[in-house]
Order: C-alpha cells, then structure tokens, then sequence
C-alpha cells in the first residue's frame, strides 16, 4: 500500500490498529472524527490475515461522521464483511450497507483457492472505470499470495441499508476465474451520491469504494494491470469532482 502510495507521489500517515487495540478488545480502533478529517481521503486494509478485529459500533459511528462532512473512504481487504460485523445477507451494519454500498454473499467466490500455475483474474465490470482492466491474484507472482477468503457481495436491496435507493452503488470488478458464485462474482463497488437536475439534494456528500481482496494479493510481474494503477484509479474516483455547467 505505501509503496504504491509512494510511486504515485502521495503523501500519507498510518494508524496502525494492532498498536492501540488492547487484549480485551476494548479500545476504540478508529481515530476521533476531527482527526480523520484533516484528511481527504482514508484508506482502510484490513490486514494480510484473515481474522481481523472487528470494529465496534463506535468505529463505525465514527467513519459514518466522517462520511458524512465529505470524507471519501477506500476499503480492501479480505473479509472485510467480517471485520464490520455485516456477513450476513441482508443484514449489514448501517455502515456497511448504507455507506460502503455493500451486501454480503459469501465467504469466498474463489471456492477458497488461490492459483499457483495460472492466471487468477479480477476483471473490471463493463461500463465501470475500471472496465477493461484485469488483475491477478495469483500466487505465481511478487504479490502476497493469500487471497483465498474473497467475499462475494452486491448492491443492498432497499430494506438493507438508511436509504431507500442504492442507485448510486455502482459494480467495480467482479470474479473472472470461475470460482463458486452465489451471483454475479461481484468482488468492488463504488458508492457516491450524484446530483442530477431532477434531484439535486444528496443524500450524503462522501464517497465510498469498497475492494474485498487485498491491494497485496495483486500482482505487478504476470503480465496484467499492477497494483499501483488500481491505487490510482481508486484515488481518481475518490477525490475527482466533476463540474457541468448547463448554458443557453
């Protein structure tokens, strides 16, 4: 993550979680919202292992404030669901649903499996900024290896979630090495609230994406898209504010 953060030229600090959480789990793992938004965008990985500490309501309470004053929010990490408390269909966080846009499918679209003779691709969904793009997570390459637990996921229907449409959710990338889908393998999702001249109020003013693999587990030697440009299609949308001026 930071050398791809680096190679992009961007400037960034680390709050380490595993530093300030304590042994009964009790500590609060997010940074106080004033805190967080010193910062344009926060980028949120839920470690190379599996089983990462969940983060509280209070943690959650506290991405949402930030979410809320425009603070733009961009998740990887396997398990991620988990990690928010939210693996079970329809039946997220507030956070998680309404917020990163997401519901959760399954565990592991990849059947649990990570390649090791072959090509393990991501493929961008048509029509998404990232169409056309794939990505290897492999383990025949110089990344991590270890993406065997990637959650499945898809837009929340409009009982699961704040909102009563998730028509601002938009689908990313989804699983393209056969697997074990329960629907369409979709693996990122966007969320961003878009004005239109119908409706020009927005229901929030952040922005959300939301990767259930780990930027680690994306090859940069196997002949595919590296990680360093994921970063950076990630960052574009995050901080990327169109204007459309209308004229007569």
């Amino acid at each position: 993550y930071t050398r791809a953060l680096e190679a992009l030229g961007m400037s960034y600090d680390i709050w380490d979680a595993d530093r300030v959480v304590d042994a009964s789990l009790s500590q609060r793992l997010i940074p106080e919202v004033h805190v967080l938004q010193q910062y344009p965008v926060v980028l949120y990985q839920s470690g190379d292992a599996f089983a990462a500490v969940m983060q509280s309501t209070e943690d959650q309470l506290r991405l949402q404030e930030y979410s809320n004053h425009g603070g733009k929010f961009i998740a990887f990490g396997q398990e991620l669901a988990s990690v928010f408390n939210s693996a079970a269909t329809d039946n997220g966080s507030v956070f998680y649903s309404s917020y990163m846009g997401a519901d959760w499918l399954s565990d592991s679209v990849n059947g649990e499996t990570v390649f090791t003779e072959t090509a393990q691709l991501l493929i961008g969904a048509p029509g998404s900024p990232l169409a056309g793009y794939l990505f290897d997570v492999s383990a025949r390459g110089d990344g991590a290896g270890n993406q065997a637990f990637i959650d499945e996921i898809r837009r929340p229907s409009a009982s699961g979630g704040i909102w009563t449409e998730f028509d601002d959710v938009r689908q990313l990338m989804m699983y393209g090495s056969g697997g074990v889908p329960v629907e369409a393998g979709i693996v990122a999702l966007s969320n961003f609230a878009r004005p239109s001249l119908e409706s020009p109020a927005r229901s929030w003013s952040g922005r959300s994406i939301y990767f259930s693999f780990g930027l680690e587990g994306v090859n940069d030697d196997t002949g595919f898209t590296p990680r360093e440009e994921l970063m950076a299609k990630a960052l574009v949308f995050a901080l990327d504010d169109p204007m459309a001026v209308i004229s007569s």
